[in-house]
């Protein structure tokens, strides 16, 4: 039986939140040129840097969960530009049902460990056992309130592909946001681009955010 039949998939829209930290990448030009070739077009490429994410949710639709994310960057499509994530993983069954149903996401199953302390935290990432991820972070007190409100829609939207369909949406997001140090940060492939550290180019603390998944601006069968 399949993961859509076993979960219930909660509908859109989604108020989310939480707190989590956001990298931004230099990535080699081989993870580059991998990440290019998993795209659906043949001439396409990446208008931004790249960046990760490692949120800690506590509370939205589906109740709790962890999440990583890794977007490859912003990409020029034929049907115009847009942000793409190509792995993502949570800790919800319910998150990754729904994720996938309601706007292609193609969230998969992990496990977390976030162990806070008072400036910063140290999380893992597992996939039956292998590991994923290991971050050693620290943040400073000081967090300034940041709004995508005021960046246009345009700007914000996504694009997925999956089980041969096509979604566009826009979330939004409200926060105080915050400049965040790396201890040590691995990923490991396959289930990541194997990166450490040293490819962090700006670390940024968010709290106290708001984040709202609406529904999508399009579903299309492919």
């Amino acid at each position: 039986m399949s993961q859509k039949q076993q979960v219930a998939v909660t509908p859109p829209p989604w108020e989310l939140k939480g707190r989590g930290y956001i990298f931004l990448l230099d990535l080699p030009d081989a993870i580059t040129k991998q990440e290019l070739a998993l795209l659906p077009w043949k001439k396409t490429s990446f208008l931004s840097a790249a960046m990760m994410m490692l949120v800690d949710y506590t509370d939205s639709a589906v109740g709790p969960y962890y999440e990583v994310l890794f977007i490859p960057g912003r990409i020029e499509t034929p049907a115009g530009s847009y942000w793409h994530i190509s792995k993502i993983y949570v800790s919800s069954e319910a998150s990754a049902a729904s994720g996938r149903a309601n706007w292609g996401i193609p969230k998969e199953i992990a496990d977390f460990s976030f162990r806070y302390r008072d400036d910063g935290a140290d999380v893992s990432v597992r996939v039956s056992g292998a590991p994923l991820a290991d971050f050693s972070i620290r943040h400073k007190s000081c967090t300034v309130p940041v709004t995508t409100k005021i960046i246009p829609e345009a700007l914000r939207l996504f694009y997925q592909r999956l089980d041969d369909s096509e979604f566009i949406f826009a979330p939004q997001a409200d926060g105080r946001v915050g400049l965040a140090e790396i201890n040590t940060m691995k990923t490991h492939s396959p289930y990541f681009p194997a990166l450490n550290g040293d490819r962090v180019r700006v670390a940024l603390f968010t709290e106290d955010f708001k984040m709202t998944f609406p529904i999508c601006h399009s579903i299309r069968s492919l």
